[in-house]
């Protein structure tokens, strides 16, 4: 059966020019009709093809799922539609941009009557753009969402951050008014409502009149406006603290605003001077230690050279820690040292240094002072040996202290001979029979310890 002499006009003028593959088939699935878009895609031209079985130029099986749908479409008009998805090249055609390239097909068979003749009419169609294009578009929505869900949880990370952190955090205008504060900055700065009612310049406060942190808040082009500045915090209740502020600059040149990052500094300030104590003091008696009482006469014997001053050095002693220890255990040594301690200090001007500088010695830098010179040492050892023997209550038992006492005047600006001269001194009235004082002269010789 052959292609109908009537339709010959329609197929060569209309369906040689689409952009889409065309083929009619008889009833014995030979090729009627090849258009050129199939011959160049195929590689076989029309004289080549017509009349022949389609299955046979194009090595597709009889049984195939293409061919039993032609069979439907000319025996029972049935048409069709093959997805890509599912069959995606049932014909070999390739394409021309693509050497070697098969191309993604969509097939739709209709059947076309002439007379009592009946022909399947295969248009196919090249998706492989289409299908590029829904690739690359699933590629960039896909990229798209994942920029998204970034994005979506950085921002909620950094709503995590803003709640959570300890430290306060508060968002301004270019003006400095409060427009977003945190949790932290709310407790802080006691602004639990209407923030924006609030400039943050009236919760702080200089530490010198220049203004340093305002004048470069308002004036400056950097994107750190302020790192670490040292001010002072006022909460809306009037309570003052020390904070440590760092502001950084956001938002645009149009529409500028500041991150301000607050830290109420009590807590890191409180452990600074206990660490300074530690280092510096006696933690028992709060006396200064043996470093400090080192510097201290150091200092005082150059000031002394410098002016011509005179410098003494006392040495105290315990005669009774260690009974005491033993009968009351350290407990009741610690309060003996602290009394002695409180009445070395009661003993002496605020001016001269009582130092702890080992398990019961203790000692006392008395410094000239320029409208009375020294005071009298006399006066002074009598005042703290009658000061330390006075009766000391521990558990309930009553117990005399006793010390034994060394004083030297500084005659040059050595440090280790001072020391040395006022040991001598301590350990000659120890071995005088204790509770006494000794003064340093010459001729007195280091006893054994």
């Amino acid at each position: 059966m052959s292609k109908p002499k009537s339709l010959a006009p329609l197929f060569d003028q209309a369906l040689n020019k689409l952009q889409a593959g065309a083929v009619l088939l008889d009833n014995e699935l030979r090729v009627c009709f090849w258009n050129h878009w199939l011959a160049q895609h195929s590689g076989i031209s029309t004289d080549q093809i017509l009349g022949k079985p389609l299955f046979e130029c194009l090595d597709i099986p009889e049984d195939s799922y293409l061919m039993k749908r032609v069979h439907q479409a000319i025996e029972h008009g049935l048409s069709s539609i093959l997805s890509n998805t599912i069959h995606r090249h049932p014909l070999p055609l390739y394409s021309i941009e693509r050497k070697n390239e098969l191309i993604e097909q969509k097939l739709i068979l209709s059947r076309l009557k002439s007379g009592t003749d009946s022909y399947c009419l295969i248009h196919v169609y090249d998706v492989s753009e289409v299908l590029r294009r829904e690739k690359s578009l699933k590629r960039q929505a896909q990229k798209l969402h994942n920029t998204v869900s970034e994005l979506t949880q950085a921002e909620e990370q950094i709503r995590s951050i803003f709640d959570l952190s300890p430290d306060g955090i508060l968002i301004l205008d270019e003006t400095g008014r409060l427009s977003r504060i945190n949790a932290a900055a709310e407790r802080m700065f006691d602004i639990f409502e209407y923030p924006d009612l609030y400039n943050f310049l009236q919760f702080i406060e200089e530490m010198d009149e220049e203004k340093p942190f305002e004048g470069q808040f308002f004036s400056s082009s950097h994107d750190h406006v302020a790192d670490n500045f040292r001010l002072t915090g006022i909460s809306l209740n009037g309570k003052r603290f020390p904070v440590k502020i760092s502001v950084l600059r956001t938002g645009t040149e149009q529409e500028r605003t500041y991150s301000v990052i607050c830290r109420d500094i009590t807590e890191s300030q409180q452990t600074e001077k206990r660490l300074k104590q530690l280092a510096h003091y006696d933690s028992l008696t709060g006396l200064a230690n043996r470093a400090t009482f080192n510097d201290h006469l150091n200092n005082a014997l150059k000031n002394a050279q410098r002016y011509d001053h005179s410098v003494a050095l006392v040495y105290i002693d315990l005669d009774n820690l260690k009974p005491v220890n033993d009968h009351f255990g350290h407990r009741g040594g610690d309060i003996l040292l602290r009394e002695v301690a409180k009445r070395l200090k009661s003993s002496v001007r605020d001016s001269d240094l009582v130092a702890r500088i080992g398990g019961d010695e203790f000692t006392i830098t008395i410094t000239e002072s320029e409208e009375h010179g020294l005071p009298d040492l006399h006066i002074i050892s009598e005042r703290i040996l009658e000061k330390i023997k006075a009766p000391l209550t521990i558990s309930g038992e009553s117990l005399d202290p006793s010390a034994s006492i060394g004083i030297t005047v500084s005659s040059s600006n050595n440090a280790d001979q001072l020391a040395r001269h006022a040991d001598i001194a301590m350990y000659t009235a120890k071995q005088r029979g204790k509770g006494q004082c000794v003064f340093y002269e010459e001729g007195l010789e280091s006893p054994h310890r």
